[in-house]
C-alpha cells in the first residue's frame, strides 16, 4: 500500500493529466512539465492525439488490479481471477470502441495479449488441475514469445531501414568489391629534331621506337 501511495499513484496521475498540464506549461505553474516532453512521448506516440491520456488509463487499470489482491488477500482465488477477467474484458471493450491506436496492427498486439491472459486466467480457474494444464500454459507462453521476438525485429528492422545502414553497407562493399580501373595507353611523341621518338606506355610496359625507322 506504502509503494502504491508513494509512487504508482503520482506516476499514473501524471501519465492520466500530462495532456491537460501540457496544453497549460506556458505558466509558470506547469512548466515543469516541459523537462518531462521526451519520456512522455514516449508513452503517448503511439496513441491518437485525443487519447494521449491513454496510458495512464492502462496503468489505472494495473493499480486496480493491484488492489483487488492487496483487499483480498490471497485468500480466494477463484476471486481475483473473476475481478481480473471482469476488469479486462471491460478495458478491451472500451479500448476497442474508441479506436485509441494511430496504427490498427497495435490494436491487434493489445488484443492479443489481453485474451491470452484472459484465457489463462480462465485456464487456472476451472481447469488448473486438469492434464492438459500445463500445455496450455506453454503453448499460450510460447506463442506469446514468438510474438514479442517478432516485435524486436520489426523495430530492428524499422530502424535500420530509416537510418539507411542496409544501403550504406551494401553500397560500400559493392565499392570495394570493383576492380580498380586500368589505366589507358597514352602516346607522346616528340617533334623536336629528326630523332623523334614515340613512346607508349601501356600500363607497367613502357616502348621507345624511332619514327625515323618507320620511313
Amino acid at each position: 500500500i506504502i509503494v502504491t501511495i508513494t509512487f504508482l499513484i503520482p506516476y499514473t496521475l501524471i501519465l492520466l493529466l500530462a495532456p491537460w498540464i501540457q496544453a497549460k506549461s506556458h505558466l509558470k505553474a506547469f512548466a515543469w512539465i516541459n523537462k518531462l516532453k521526451p519520456f512522455l512521448d514516449a508513452y503517448q506516440a503511439p496513441f491518437k492525439d485525443q487519447y494521449r491520456y491513454w496510458p495512464g488509463v492502462l496503468l489505472m487499470v494495473r493499480v486496480v488490479l493491484y488492489l483487488v489482491f492487496i483487499i483480498n488477500g490471497g485468500k480466494d482465488t477463484s476471486v481475483n481471477l473473476l475481478d481480473i477477467n471482469l476488469i479486462l474484458c471491460f478495458y478491451a471493450i472500451v479500448s476497442n470502441r474508441l479506436s485509441v491506436y494511430k496504427n490498427w496492427p497495435l490494436s491487434v498486439l493489445e488484443n492479443y495479449f489481453l485474451i491470452n491472459l484472459i484465457f489463462l486466467s480462465c485456464t487456472l480457474l476451472y481447469i488448473k488441475d486438469s492434464p492438459t494444464y500445463s500445455k496450455i500454459l506453454i503453448s499460450s507462453g510460447g506463442i506469446s514469445l514468438v510474438v514479442l521476438l517478432g516485435i524486436i525485429v520489426y523495430h530492428v528492422y524499422g530502424q535500420l531501414k530509416g537510418n539507411n545502414f542496409l544501403k550504406r553497407h551494401v553500397s560500400r562493399k559493392i565499392k570495394n568489391d570493383k576492380p580498380e580501373p586500368v589505366a589507358p595507353p597514352y602516346v607522346y611523341v616528340g617533334l623536336a629534331d629528326e630523332s623523334q621518338t614515340l613512346t607508349l606506355n601501356y600500363g607497367s610496359c613502357e616502348c621507345r621506337e624511332s619514327l625515323l625507322e618507320h620511313n
